[in-house]
């Protein structure tokens, strides 16, 4: 069809060192970039502690934990410059936050969420997108092998297909330079309205306590 590809696979830079990824794909069936998994899940794709728990070994879990990748630049294709999440990584809002900085105006997530079965575990992880996409002010295009494929606006209205449906979207993102306070200020932002909600409270049970 002419056009670029994204999708996930495991990298192996070498047999102890290896990633979850997804790959750009040119037209051409040449490697235009890649995007290496920075937040890992626990016991999905590495085990804590397993230096000081041998027993481990004793059960079915991989031999070897993938490695957590430093932030990346965002995959580009023409003007879009896409700020790539794979799986879980679209429930961390630092991490969009980062792709955000480093220049992403579009944001894609790849994703199976096959082991959750008939749950509404689907739903909800799609959900946590839509937080992602109105923090950042930026589109998202969401791609499930299993689970809810849809797009959402940055104003977080967004259309999707049912859970575990084939579907295919032809959809447009606006290509978003604005930077939110949150994509400003992170983290500070919910802690200083915390602060700043105690210090009003604390006046007024003082005057209820005297």
């Amino acid at each position: 069809v002419r056009t670029h590809h994204l999708f996930g696979s495991g990298y192996w830079h070498s047999e102890q060192e290896g990633y979850n990824s997804a790959f750009l794909v040119d037209p051409d069936g040449g490697l235009a970039g890649r995007y290496d998994k920075q937040w890992l899940v626990p016991y999905g794709e590495w085990v804590p502690g397993r230096s000081w728990l041998p027993f481990t070994e004793h059960f079915h879990v991989f031999e070897y934990d993938l490695r957590a990748a430093p932030p990346g630049d965002p995959l580009r294709v023409g003007a879009m410059r896409m700020g790539v999440l794979i799986c879980f990584e679209s429930i961390a809002p630092g991490i969009t936050r980062e792709h955000v900085r480093r220049g992403a105006n579009v944001l894609v997530c790849i994703t199976n969420d096959s082991w959750a079965g008939p749950s509404k575990v689907m739903r909800q992880h799609f959900a946590m997108g839509v937080l992602r996409a109105v923090e950042t002010r930026r589109s998202l295009a969401v791609s499930a092998m299993t689970g809810v494929t849809g797009v959402v606006r940055p104003t977080g209205r967004f259309r999707a297909a049912p859970e575990n449906v084939p579907a295919a979207f032809l959809a447009t993102p606006s290509l978003e330079t604005s930077r939110t306070l949150y994509v400003l200020l992170g983290d500070w932002l919910p802690a200083g309205s915390l602060l700043l909600t105690v210090i009003l409270l604390l006046p007024k049970r003082r005057g209820r306590g005297a």
